[in-house]
């Protein structure tokens, strides 16, 4: 049958046929005199019995038949429910059949009911009885039926009498009178009509219909009071049942009741069995989206014993949910607020603290105002209980009231001090409450529960806060600006220290909305005559959301609140010196008083040391504390307790307000300087001043000698110099090497710049001795280059430094006192020396005349060594006088400049006049080897024949004296003058101890530079500077023009120009006859032996003696598509080339033709020979000059060459001795 019904569809319902049957029966049965009502109470019955059940066709879950689909299939399931109680309910007896307590009113009714069926016609008496039972039991039984299925409906009891009493209450007065009457009335009317039917009884209708009567009109008002809540539950029925599957929670909780207290609806549910409590409230964050509008709460319901709620406890089953209008909130301030309404918002505030904080939930079981009536504003005291924990005080210190508060949109505060009275809520602060005392509680509860939330912030889990001591915090203030100071006590077994640093300071800083002033420091007392004796417990927290001054300097004086300042400002200090913080037990401003923020006072600040600190490691620590803090100038002096700080403003600015201050502040300024400087020994002692003298002849610089302490370093000190110069206020602070030793320092300080911008020459100062001045050191006195201490001399600076007004006082110098002079400068053709030349031996202002000057002046050095030698003197001054030749200087300009060979390329060139440029490029190279090789011979082997070089250059690097044959006794025996700005390259290219010379930095004028003597160290000159036609005048005054040297037979002989590309012409003296022109690609083939060689001096190579089978096989010739064709690299040229014997020193003619960088081969054809000429290569633009050989008639040197296929062979041309008639040209 069930499936059939599937497939067919639900089968119809019956029961409105039997309804109407049974309505029928009463009338039929009792036009016969049989018992009606009993025939319709049969027929329910077995209508109910044959009433089939509605099909479903909604939601089927798995254990549970199928749910309605809409109100239609409701509604039928609602009738069925009832249907199927009639089976047996109609017949049964149950408690339905009785009154009720209280009374119900449907019970009324059904003896009414029974009443009136006493009165309907039946033939026989018993029958009537049977009329009375069944419109008894109808009655009850379908109201008792009909309240079950209808979602429980309570029905009306005479409970709710009262409730439904209202105006409309005086319509069952007519109603009463109308059933009488009625029921009076109805059997004669019914007999006049119907004669047949048996007779009614008027009385009992007339009691049944108008007691009825008289329930039907008051019905209407009691119901509609009596069943509000009712009708509010299954409204609210009908909204959760569309909302809890959103939730997804099945099956879903039943709603129980719903009740309105003020603007709070409460709805107390069953929940699921699988959830209970504790799992609705995990769905409880979900509940607002199921009432938009709305604000939400699960609040709990109370456990009942004998029906009457239990305080404190939870119902596991159970829940409730309060809701109100977002429009409307009840607000826990209004003094007008329902204390119900009250107790229901401080419980949802409560039950989304404690989902907000994990906490269990906290039962509330009354709320009472505490504010008074004429109070603008309220306050409450809430009890309540903690059933499943943690109680007050573990919720106070998990700030549970503070986010109760949140939601309460109130302030709260829990009472840890008493259990009774936990929680206050409300407006704390502005309500007037009913008792002073607890206008205090609140208070001192308001700053604890402040700092408790700030320690939470700051301290981590599970460490106990501090407690807040009332009666000694206290509120400062500095200017306008508030600074608040509580004093707490650590609990038990804990020590302030933990608190006192700079982490918690950074972290309460922000905990409070990120103050830019806390200081946390320790409580001091005076004991036992102790001055900033620590309190065993008790520490300090200041702080202030104003702005304060930043640095000490900056602090003016007002009273306790700068020493709060002060001691931020100290504990920062120490901090940053990584030393445990001191106690502040003083603090003195000793500049007259500043405006706040000013910058200009400076204080005295009495610090009691702690934790082992000593007053060496504040002294070590100084520097880091300046900086920490931020002030201009610290220092720190000795004091009974510990030390002294003096910080602030920098001396030099202060204004002090005692005369004493300042002698202790000058002390304390050369302490600062070197703490500042980090120069410090053993036990972080500083130099201690020991005197202090002006200068004679510069009184504005002083020379300070100190007592250096074990351990401190020079280079350490040196390092120093600038900061000593920021640290003392001086702007020129040199360290005076002469006087200082290993256990005294003398230092020049001034306050200037003690060095003069222009300094002019003083005639006095030429005494005639080896003695030339050259400069003004910082202490005024000349400095002079000593020929005794230092033979030559190098003057380096860049363009504008001054270095040509220091080679012209040189020079000055060197003709002042009768010396020969010859000046060298081919890159400025002797410009800047033109002055000079009437007195010099000789002026070469291009490179033939300076290779022929220095040619000369070995030829002078090589005599004089042999005079030397020839009266056994060790030098020329121990010649006899008449026989002892002039001192010479040769001062050549730009040498490291002249010295630098030009790069040419390695493969002859197919063109012609390019080919000759490279060969005049190798011609000067050759010269410019002349003039550097033989400036290495003086410096080596000249001292004693008294000839001494000055060179002048932009820079001298250690690689360009290198270059040089003998370069390494240059770079001892040479005086170094470096002028201007020079980078730290140049520095340490140009000095031999640069780290021990003085720096120059800042603006530098013309002619500052350091000198530094070979057999000292550098130090601070100003080159004197006189104009030139001065400097001819004060020379013409005292000696006689020169006679210049006649360098022609040391000059390399001037020829005719050739054409660049000519027939060869070998001559018949070497060929033996006439050579027949040459063609240029195809080369020449020569046998060395058909030459006549004879004029020739060959030397082997000293160090290389081949053999013959030690000699090399010429290369292989290169063909004209070899890609090396074309290229010939110097650096394979084999070592039995040929030499070019200069003097004493070898030369290559690889050494003429430096390396060509450029890859460019431009020209380089590989099939091309050039006949040339060395004659023709040595020609000038100005004038014809080349090397002339010195024992062969023809000058011609012309000779074809085929590159790269030329035989090489080990040779080396030695030049006969040096004398006046030698000829230096190629041979």
């Amino acid at each position: 049958m069930a499936a059939r019904r599937t497939r067919n569809g639900p089968a119809p319902s019956t029961m409105i046929f039997f309804i109407m049957a049974a309505v029928a029966a009463v009338p039929l049965a009792a036009w016969k005199g049989y018992p009606g009502v009993v025939a319709s109470w049969a027929l329910l019955i077995v209508g109910a019995l044959a009433e089939p059940p509605p099909m479903m066709t909604g939601r089927k879950v798995a254990g549970r038949p199928p749910e309605p689909a809409g109100p239609h299939e409701e509604r039928a399931a609602t009738a069925y429910a009832m249907y199927r109680t009639w089976q047996w309910r109609m017949w049964t007896p149950t408690f339905d059949w009785g009154p009720g307590w209280p009374i119900r009113l449907s019970w009324i009714a059904a003896l009414f009911a029974a009443i009136a069926a006493l009165g309907l016609p039946v033939t026989q008496p018993i029958w009537a009885l049977g009329n009375a039972a069944a419109a008894y039991l109808l009655t009850v039984q379908i109201r008792a039926s009909a309240r079950r299925s209808n979602q429980n409906c309570p029905g009306l009891t005479l409970a709710t009498f009262r409730q439904g009493l209202s105006l409309m209450s005086l319509l069952a007065i007519p109603a009463a009178a109308a059933g009488a009457t009625l029921g009076w009335s109805l059997p004669g009317i019914v007999k006049r009509y119907f004669p047949d039917v048996p007779s009614l009884s008027g009385l009992f209708l007339a009691i049944g219909l108008g007691g009825l009567g008289a329930l039907a009109g008051l019905y209407p008002p009691w119901s509609t009071a009596a069943l509000a809540d009712w009708r509010l539950l299954v409204e609210r029925r009908a909204l959760w049942g569309t909302a809890w599957p959103s939730l997804k929670i099945d099956p879903a909780p039943t709603l129980l009741s719903a009740r309105r207290v003020g603007v709070v609806l409460v709805e107390t549910f069953t929940a699921p069995p699988l959830l209970g409590w504790d799992g609705m409230r995990g769905k409880s964050k979900d509940l607002p989206r199921m009432l938009p509008g709305h604000a939400v709460g699960l609040i709990p319901v109370p456990q009942e014993v004998q029906g009457q709620p239990l305080p404190g406890t939870i119902h596991p089953g159970k829940f409730a949910v309060a809701s109100w209008d977002l429009a409307a909130p009840p607000s826990l301030t209004d003094t007008g607020l329902d204390p119900d309404v009250a107790t229901l918002a401080v419980s949802v505030a409560s039950m989304k603290t404690s989902d907000l904080t994990g906490f269990a939930p906290m039962v509330v079981e009354s709320v009472e105002r505490v504010s008074t009536d004429d109070s603008p504003t309220a306050a409450w005291l809430v009890h309540g209980g903690w059933p499943g924990g943690p109680g007050w005080t573990s919720a106070r210190d998990g700030g549970w009231d503070g986010t109760f508060g949140d939601f309460a949109s109130a302030s709260a505060i829990i009472n840890h001090r008493d259990d009774s009275a936990p929680l206050y809520v409300g407006d704390l602060d502005g309500a007037e409450l009913e008792d002073d005392a607890l206008q205090t509680l609140l208070s001192n509860l308001a700053t604890e529960y402040y700092w408790k939330a700030r320690w939470a912030d700051v301290l981590k889990q599970g460490v106990n806060d501090p407690i807040i001591q009332h009666a000694q915090s206290r509120d400062l203030t500095y200017g306008q600006t508030v600074i608040h100071r509580a004093v707490f006590c650590v609990r038990t077994g804990a020590d302030p220290s933990d608190h006192t640093n700079s982490a918690t300071e950074k972290k309460m800083s922000t905990s409070i909305q990120n103050v830019p002033f806390v200081s946390i420091a320790h409580f001091t007392m005076p004991r036992r005559g102790v001055v900033g004796e620590r309190h065993a417990s008790a520490f300090t927290v200041s702080y202030s959301p104003g702005h304060l001054p930043s640095s000490p300097d900056r602090v003016a004086d007002h009273g306790e609140a700068s020493r709060v300042i002060l001691t931020g400002h100290v504990n920062t200090a120490f901090d940053a010196a990584r030393l445990a913080r001191p106690e502040v037990i003083g603090t003195e401003c000793l500049t007259f008083s500043a405006a706040t923020n000013s910058g200009n006072a400076m204080w005295r600040i009495d610090l009691r040391l702690v934790g082992g600190v000593t007053l060496a490691d504040v002294r070590g620590g100084l520097e880091r504390m300046r900086v920490g803090v931020n002030t201009p100038w610290i220092a720190v002096d000795v004091h009974p307790s510990g030390c002294s700080l003096y910080v602030g403003v920098r001396p030099d600015r202060a204004r002090y307000a005692k005369p004493t201050t300042e002698k202790t502040i000058t002390r304390l300024v050369w302490d600062s300087a070197w703490l500042a400087a980090a120069v410090r020994g053993a036990e972080a002692k500083t130099p201690s001043l020991q005197e202090s003298v002006s200068l004679p002849k510069n009184p504005a610089v002083s020379r300070l000698t100190f007592r250096l302490p074990t351990g401190t370093s020079m280079p350490d000190i040196v390092k120093a110099l600038p900061k000593m110069r920021t640290g003392t206020g001086n702007a020129f602070v040199e360290i005076d090497r002469e006087r200082s030793t290993a256990d005294n320092l003398t230092l020049m300080v001034s306050r200037e710049d003690p060095m003069p911008k222009r300094v002019g020459i003083d005639p006095d100062e030429f005494d005639g001795s080896t003695n030339f001045p050259l400069a003004v050191g910082a202490t005024g006195e000349s400095e002079f280059w000593s020929l005794s201490d230092s033979p030559h001399i190098a003057v380096v600076g860049q363009s504008g430094s001054g270095k040509t007004g220091a080679m012209a006082a040189l020079s000055m110098g060197v003709l002042m006192a009768g010396f020969d002079l010859i000046i060298i400068d081919p890159m400025k053709s002797c410009a800047d020396f033109r002055w000079a030349q009437p007195w010099t031996l000789a002026m070469a202002p291009d490179l033939p005349t300076g290779s022929a000057a220095m040619r000369w002046v070995i030829g002078e050095v090589d005599r004089r060594k042999t005079l030397n030698s020839t009266h056994g003197a060790r030098s020329y001054l121990e010649l006899p006088e008449d026989i002892r030749p002039k001192p010479i200087v040769v001062m050549i300009d730009e040498f490291t400049s002249l010295i630098e060979k030009t790069v040419v390329a390695r493969t002859p060139s197919a063109d012609p006049e390019m080919e000759m440029e490279r060969q005049k490029a190798i011609a000067s190279n050759l010269l410019t080897d002349d003039i550097g090789s033989i400036a290495g011979r003086i410096s080596r082997e000249a001292r004693s024949a008294g000839v001494h070089l000055v060179i002048g250059g932009q820079k001298l690097r250690t690689t360009d004296l290198d270059k040089i044959p003998g370069g390494g006794t240059l770079k001892v025996s040479l005086a170094r003058v470096l002028l201007g700005s020079t980078s730290d390259g140049d520095r340490r290219s140009a000095l031999r101890a640069p780290d021990a010379a003085p720096l120059l930095d800042g603006a530098i004028p013309i002619g500052r530079g350091v000198y530094e003597p070979s057999n000292g160290s550098g130090r601070l000159i100003q080159v004197r500077y006189e104009d030139p036609d001065e400097l001819a005048a004060r020379i013409a005054a005292v000696r006689q023009p020169a006679a210049p040297l006649d360098l022609t037979t040391f000059t390399r002989a001037p020829v005719d120009s050739k054409p660049l590309v000519q027939e060869v012409d070998m001559g018949a003296e070497l060929f033996g006859g006439t050579v027949e022109e040459v063609d240029a690609g195809a080369g020449v083939e020569f046998d060395l032996s058909e030459f006549d060689l004879s004029e020739f001096e060959f030397t082997l190579d000293d160090t290389d003696n081949p053999t013959e089978e030690d000699v090399p096989d010429s290369p292989a010739p290169i063909e004209a598509d070899d890609p090396s064709a074309g290229e010939f690299a110097v650096d394979e040229t084999p070592d039995w080339v040929t030499d070019i014997a200069l003097a004493e020193e070898s030369f290559t003619f690889d050494d003429l033709v430096p390396d060509d960088d450029d890859d460019d081969d431009d020209d380089d054809d590989d099939d091309v020979s050039v006949p040339f000429s060395l004659d023709d290569l040595l020609i000038d633009q100005d004038a014809d000059w080349a090397m002339t050989p010195a024992a062969i008639e023809s000058d011609d040197w012309s000779m074809p060459t085929t590159s790269p296929a030329v035989a090489r062979n080990d040779w080396t041309a030695t030049p006969p001795p040096l004398d006046a008639d030698d000829d230096w040209s190629l041979v």
